[in-house]
């Protein structure tokens, strides 16, 4: 930057009057204002992703299979601020244990819940009227006492944790190191005939534009890096079902058959969800298979084509 002949110029945020003003602004430029709740759900552990998107996702595999909402609710690796977890509140959750590795939220300003209850009578109204049951006064902060956040520790260490109805998670089983002990642990924290819900992203996370580079490293080249277990759709299918779960509803992302079709690359082709009468067109070829390393050359090319599985479980 010293070199490139530019000048740089730094805007400072975090003056109360600009940031009043720049909210006025988005308050009454209606484009300007889906445009910055487009840019917030694009992020994971943001509002409107988790409390609307997120939430939605999950309880959708819920309707559609005549499960009602849970009232204990465990979910692992709920990022910072436990947004799901407040929806599934407002929703009849009466119990919510958020985990994550990292601290997560336990109280919420004033200001926050003043903006929330106004966007929950803007969008939803049967929120608004619920919001009291949620929420409480602590002090000079609110706190959702249904929610318990437990941050810093993993999921592996919650022994003392009473059995759930359900749990779910979003882009986390692609990073355990022990997958087998990670589905015998939810197994074990599961009422009978409990539920839960996976998001698994199977993408090489360094660079989504190259989602299977990973798969032509060798366990000692990737050693270094392995950020993800490299495992596909059918190794994780196979994992639930040798720890008790049937899969209720199954559903995979990949290219449309008319990307394929057109020869689309990774980046600017369509994708959608495929249900189990779907038929998926890989777009793994016979020449990108021969690159990678075994096991992955020797597996299906539909199974390689799959870079996300969203999957709902019963405990048997």
């Amino acid at each position: 930057c010293n070199e490139n002949g530019r000048d740089y110029h730094i805007l400072a945020l975090d003056n109360a009057m600009l940031r009043e003003q720049m909210i006025s602004h988005f308050g009454q430029d209606d484009e300007a204002l889906l445009r910055l709740i487009m840019e917030n759900a694009r992020h994971n552990n943001r509002f409107f992703a988790n409390f609307f998107q997120y939430y939605e996702t999950i309880t959708g595999y819920l309707r559609r299979n005549g499960i009602v909402v849970p009232e204990a609710v465990l979910e692992i690796g709920s990022g910072a601020r436990p947004y799901t977890g407040l929806r599934f509140l407002f929703e009849g959750a009466k119990r919510y244990v958020a985990n994550d590795l990292f601290e997560v939220q336990s109280t919420f300003s004033p200001t926050f819940i003043e903006a929330l209850r106004a966007t929950c009578l803007a969008i939803n109204p049967i929120l608004w009227l619920r919001f009291d049951s949620v929420f409480s006064p602590d002090g000079q902060e609110f706190i959702a006492p249904g929610l318990e956040p437990v941050g810093g520790r993993s999921f592996e260490t919650l022994d003392d944790a009473e059995p759930f109805d359900f749990m779910h998670s979003t882009s986390v089983l692609e990073h355990v190191r022990d997958p087998e002990k990670i589905a015998g642990k939810m197994a074990s924290l599961l009422k009978p005939g409990g539920h839960m819900w996976h998001s698994i992203d199977f993408r090489d996370h360094r660079d989504f534009g190259e989602p299977l580079a990973f798969l032509e490293l060798t366990e000692e080249q990737y050693a270094p890096i392995s950020t993800e277990n490299r495992l596909r759709a059918s190794d994780w299918v196979g994992i639930l079902k040798d720890s008790g779960f049937e899969i209720l509803e199954r559903q995979d992302w990949t290219m449309t058959p008319e990307s394929v079709q057109a020869g689309h690359g990774i980046m600017g082709a369509a994708y959608r969800f495929f249900g189990p009468n779907d038929a998926i067109v890989p777009f793994v070829t016979e020449a990108m298979r021969s690159r990678f390393v075994e096991p992955f050359r020797s597996r299906d090319l539909t199974d390689l084509s799959i870079i996300c599985t969203q999957v709902l479980c019963r405990k048997g």
